[in-house]
């Protein structure tokens, strides 16, 4: 009898999480929900599609000060 909280591949249970607008058991985010202000998306996990490196701030910066200027 398999455990519920247990992945018949051996994966440790905080991997696989059903994702509740996908509605599947997936490893990764799809990008499909609308996180919180934290950052957190409706599974439980930080949603990576929220994150925002570097680049993506610099190239927002450049477009709010061309707009503001132009």
């Amino acid at each position: 009898m398999l455990e519920l909280n247990k992945d018949p591949k051996g994966l440790p249970p905080f991997r696989v999480i059903r994702c509740p607008v996908n509605g599947n058991q997936v490893s990764w985010c799809r990008g499909l929900c609308t996180p919180d202000a934290a950052g957190i998306g409706i599974c439980g996990r930080i949603a990576p599609h929220v994150m925002v490196d570097r680049t993506q701030r610099a190239i927002a910066s450049y477009k709010e000060r061309t707009e503001a200027a132009g």
